[in-house]
């Protein structure tokens, strides 16, 4: 009779074990100095506004003309003339507030620069360059959720640029506003359509919104103008991976390794896709080359790569990484850490033929989390090469029977009703595990057991 293969016990890989793929680049797509430059942020000309903005008399005008001159050579100097100006008792005109928060902002005081140019809203509502300059403000101190509230109203009171556009997007895209960040990427494309911010801003929504295809399409278009750039590489590698094509992402994280540096995470996200497709060669490869070159590493993520290579087989460089590890005192770290720690070195006990270690291993981690199903399969698997049957059969009886260590029970426990040709009970535990997991292909081996059932009841010879 010919027993169905278990799944592997130790780690099934996940696209999310692997990595967190298509996180936000905070950099991508985030106005530069060219993005802004053209919209007259902070150093704007002071001309006339209309309705929308106070009036300026003669006068006044000509006073503005005078500080936004100055100010291209002195800025402290102008700092120090708008000061005086809205130092008078009276109601000064909030052009000059607005004016002074400008020149405070390009100063890199950002705290004075947030108050006059607030002052400036509030004595003219519908000051629209006040406004904006405020929410531009608000953008560069990642003050999202500000920059939305004043950018929004610049919008509502007429602003219609490129650049108001593109920050709206980032900030929508950075808390979350997805079909915001949308519309508003689209409006700053509309009559910016060659700029590479929006053109970033608008494919990391689409990553987020899971419209790959749209966004691959931005991508290569970034691609073939800057076939160099090694975030857009890692970035194509995301969206290959969060589609499941593991393969072409690991091509386009070979690309980016050509290019330049690709850093730590993305290195051993290499080595996880490797490691995962059997190509084992290249995944000991990238993991040798981390651990000569110390990279730190969190346990966890030390601990679920030494799972999928001592799956592999692997040990030495299991070994290596269990040596990477400062463990300092494990008892501190999360229960699931501790039970990986457990589980890989249990494993290595294994491999080296050292049974009672390996058990004692798994004893200890049961002291930790009791009902683990992974590692009471493990064990009892051990307590069958030992040739302990009745302990394997109350540990595989423990295993949560709807869970996939509890389908790999079953088929043992079925395996085991069959050595003792108590095949009744095993057609039983098949049934119910085909009704667990309807995916399984289960149906032939039970159709054997159920024949051997029916001739044993047909023979009328009792089980042993």
């Amino acid at each position: 009779m010919t027993h169905p293969r278990q799944f592997p016990g130790i780690l099934v890989p996940t696209v999310a074990l692997l990595f967190m793929a298509c996180t936000l680049n905070g950099q991508m797509g985030r106005p530069g100095a060219e993005s802004l430059d053209g919209a007259g942020r902070m150093t704007g000309s002071y001309a006339r506004g209309g309705d929308i903005e106070p009036e300026i008399s003669p006068t006044e005008f000509g006073v503005l003309e005078k500080i936004d001159a100055m100010a291209r050579t002195d800025l402290e100097m102008a700092r120090t003339l708008l000061e005086q100006i809205v130092s008078v008792e009276g109601r000064v005109n909030p052009v000059f507030h607005h004016a002074l928060g400008n020149i405070c902002f390009r100063l890199g005081d950002h705290q004075t620069a947030a108050v006059q140019l607030q002052i400036a809203t509030e004595r003219f509502p519908t000051f629209r360059r006040a406004w904006n300059d405020l929410g531009a403000m608000r953008f560069v101190d990642d003050d999202f959720n500000g920059a939305i509230e004043a950018l929004a109203r610049s919008v509502q009171l007429g602003a219609s640029d490129s650049a108001t556009y593109g920050m709206l997007g980032y900030c929508y895209l950075h808390t979350g506003a997805l079909a915001a960040a949308e519309t508003a990427y689209d409006l700053a494309l509309l009559t910016d359509a060659g700029n590479r911010d929006w053109i970033e801003g608008k494919t990391q929504t689409l990553v987020s919104l899971e419209r790959f295809d749209e966004a691959e399409g931005l991508l290569r278009e970034l691609l073939r103008r800057y076939p160099e750039n090694v975030q857009y590489w890692l970035l194509s590698a995301n969206i290959e991976l969060s589609q499941g094509r593991s393969l072409a992402a690991a091509r386009n994280l070979e690309i980016a390794r050509r290019i330049g540096e690709i850093d730590n995470e993305a290195l051993l996200l290499l080595g996880n896709i490797y490691l995962t497709e059997d190509l084992t060669n290249r995944a000991t490869g990238i993991y040798a080359r981390a651990l000569d070159q110390k990279i730190s590493l969190p346990p966890a993520m030390s601990l679920k790569m030494a799972g999928l290579l001592l799956k592999k087989g692997e040990t030495s460089l299991v070994r290596r990484l269990l040596d990477s590890i400062d463990t300092g005192d494990p008892t501190d770290w999360p229960i699931q850490d501790q039970v990986q720690l457990g589980m890989v070195r249990a494993g290595l006990s294994l491999v080296d033929g050292e049974l009672e270690d390996a058990v004692e291993r798994l004893e200890g981690i049961l002291d930790l989390d009791p009902l683990n199903d992974r590692v009471l399969l493990r064990m009892a698997e051990i307590q069958l090469i030992r040739g302990d049957r009745e302990n394997a059969r109350l540990q595989l009886e423990k295993i949560d029977p709807e869970t996939l260590d509890g389908y790999n029970a079953a088929l043992l426990r079925a395996r085991l009703m069959v050595e003792d040709e108590n095949f009744e009970e095993a057609a039983r535990i098949l049934r119910e595990a085909i009704r667990n997991h309807p995916g399984e292909t289960l149906a032939d081996y039970l159709n054997q057991v159920e024949a051997a059932a029916d001739q044993q009841r047909l023979l009328k010879v009792p089980p042993q």
